[in-house]
């Protein structure tokens, strides 16, 4: 009878134990099959040649501890940045001596378990001025929902804001080159 009772809860056991490896082999796979979803699609630009001529767009991708600057758009160049996993976008937009920076979550990665998610940028101009629309999915584009953004403050005076004290050429050096640098 003690052999019996000792034979059933190590039966018990041994089923436990396997259905606690069954379990915890499935929640990997799911990890796996989200953090492959996670990475992001490649960026792309479009725009009119005279406006793209004279723009810069380096992009600040922070993701995986990791932070890394490159460039999309040089002077009429395009690169192709493939982002990977990304939690922070940064854009530094240069164009005719003006700036804009902008910096956005990637809350879309989270939320977007669509097949319709992209990085597309549109540079246009509107009313004298220079514009750029972001868009993290193709029903943006179809609907025209990016986040439009106006390219108006003189780099310098972007810089002043940003780092007042005149004496920090280092840092302010290095401000302006993530809007006019190139980055591979």
């Amino acid at each position: 009878m003690i052999i019996k009772k000792m034979l059933k809860i190590s039966l018990l056991k041994k089923l436990t134990c396997i259905l606690i490896l069954i379990f915890l082999f499935v929640i990997l796979i799911k990890i796996h099959a989200f953090v492959n979803e996670s990475s992001e699609p490649v960026f792309s630009i479009n725009g009119e040649k005279h406006i793209l001529k004279d723009m810069n767009i380096n992009i600040e991708i922070y993701g995986d501890g990791n932070i890394s600057l490159k460039t999309l758009l040089s002077k009429g160049k395009k690169y192709l940045i493939t982002p990977g996993y990304v939690d922070i976008y940064s854009f530094y937009v240069y164009s005719n001596g003006k700036v804009y920076f902008y910096q956005t979550d990637n809350f879309a990665r989270l939320i977007n378990n669509s097949n319709d998610r992209i990085n597309h940028v549109e540079v246009y101009e509107k009313q004298n001025s220079i514009y750029i629309k972001y868009y993290t999915r193709n029903s943006e584009i179809e609907k025209n929902i990016g986040l439009e953004m106006k390219i108006e403050t003189p780099i310098n005076d972007y810089i002043n804001q940003q780092i007042p004290d005149v004496t920090k050429t280092k840092e302010r050096e290095e401000l302006r080159q993530k809007f006019l640098g190139l980055y591979e």
